[in-house]
């Protein structure tokens, strides 16, 4: 377990149960097929912006087709911070500039920003650290945040809530009240409905074992009711797809030692679920899994996050699947460095095709976040 600045652990986010030998040959021959499709990228925050902030990650995407949205997590460290904040920025011409921190298309300081963790209810020496936010467009049109709050307890996740596009946030609270439920997952769209992936930590104290959970929204997210448990034990952070009809996949890393990743799939829309797959033998240890699809590319699906190694030689990989997930291709690293903190990205596409991805590199004291842009030609297998 590494200890933080305030001597507490992180024991999910921070990768610090890590073994600290190899943990299998089977990764390495993973990586082995992996592709480095370039190494150059950009900072994404200029030093001058970074207000003296020495980590910067965790970014969130959405795509409004007139202005890109992104959200990221500003702190002094990658562990719990009470003085960590979430922040925003808007872009019109699909990644190329962005607006200064917190600032929205007309110029003016947006409403709501930065967002700041809640001081802990239960106990009042406990640390709150604003530790990522998850954004999606309601089948109302509405713009949601859910925003996690890890801690010593943890503060559950709060869901905070634009009607203008983004120019003003309000808080509506915590969701259920309910400490455990932390974000770390994927919330998407089925008809009228929101369905939503959460990391569960039954006693809000990083100890072992977490569980990956279902949750609906049909009210616009307002309320949330609990569909489904994914798994009872043994993962964490998780993607979530809706593949049509009734069906959803879910990826998932393990909930501890960081050496395994899942698979599940359900076709009653969460209320049951088949065989939980082990796909560690086609992606490694995938950490922070997202899941995605495009408009212009109905059958092929999309799978990124941190392709973990070893203890400080992770990489952020990239995967994609023509079958809904049956098979997939090789993994590509979009960087052929390697950090020892990575991997948590967003990716988008412009009109003209081009891929966007926005993630971070760095360690446990200090990250940057780095974009990169990058064509199918690149990366597609003959």
């Amino acid at each position: 377990m590494q200890s933080t600045q305030y001597g507490i652990s992180r024991m999910h986010t921070l990768k610090n149960s890590r073994p600290k030998v190899i943990v299998s040959l089977l990764m390495f021959l993973i990586a082995a097929e992996a592709f480095f499709i370039f190494s150059q990228y950009q900072k994404f925050v200029s030093t001058k912006e970074n207000n003296r902030a020495d980590w910067l990650g965790r970014p969130t995407l959405l795509n409004l087709d007139n202005a890109w949205i992104l959200v990221y997590r500003k702190a002094r460290f990658h562990s719990l911070d009470p003085q960590s904040s979430l922040h925003i920025r808007f872009s019109e011409d699909q990644g190329k500039t962005w607006t200064r921190e917190d600032t929205f298309l007309n110029g003016r300081s947006i409403d709501g920003f930065p967002i700041i963790p809640h001081p802990s209810k239960e106990n009042v020496s406990g640390i709150v650290d604003a530790s990522e936010g998850e954004l999606v467009k309601t089948p109302n049109g509405t713009l949601l945040l859910l925003v996690r709050e890890e801690g010593t307890p943890h503060n559950g996740t709060y869901v905070w809530r634009s009607r203008d596009k983004g120019a003003h946030w309000e808080e509506e609270g915590k969701i259920n009240s309910d400490n455990t439920l932390l974000m770390g997952g994927q919330v998407v769209n089925v008809g009228n409905d929101l369905y939503g992936t959460f990391w569960v930590d039954e006693n809000a104290d990083y100890d072992p074992p977490f569980r990956t959970t279902l949750y609906r929204s049909s009210d616009d997210g307002i309320s949330w009711v609990h569909v489904s448990d994914v798994t009872l034990n043994g993962t964490g952070e998780s993607a979530l797809m809706y593949l049509g009809g009734s069906e959803f996949l879910t990826v998932m890393g393990d909930d501890s030692k960081g050496e395994k990743t899942y698979l599940r799939r359900s076709f009653d829309l969460g209320k049951t679920w088949g065989m939980l797959q082990d796909a560690t033998s086609i992606f490694g240890a995938l950490q922070r899994p997202k899941l995605q699809l495009f408009a212009d590319e109905p059958n092929r699906l999309y799978l990124y996050g941190r392709n973990q190694l070893g203890e400080v030689d992770d990489y952020t990989v990239l995967y994609y699947s023509n079958d809904k997930g049956a098979t997939w291709s090789n993994g590509f690293y979009l960087d052929t460095t390697s950090y020892a903190d990575t991997g948590y990205a967003t990716l988008a596409k412009r009109e003209d095709g081009t891929f966007y991805m926005l993630s971070y590199g760095g360690n446990s004291e200090k990250a940057e976040i780095k974009e990169y842009s990058f064509t199918k030609n690149e990366f597609e297998s003959p």
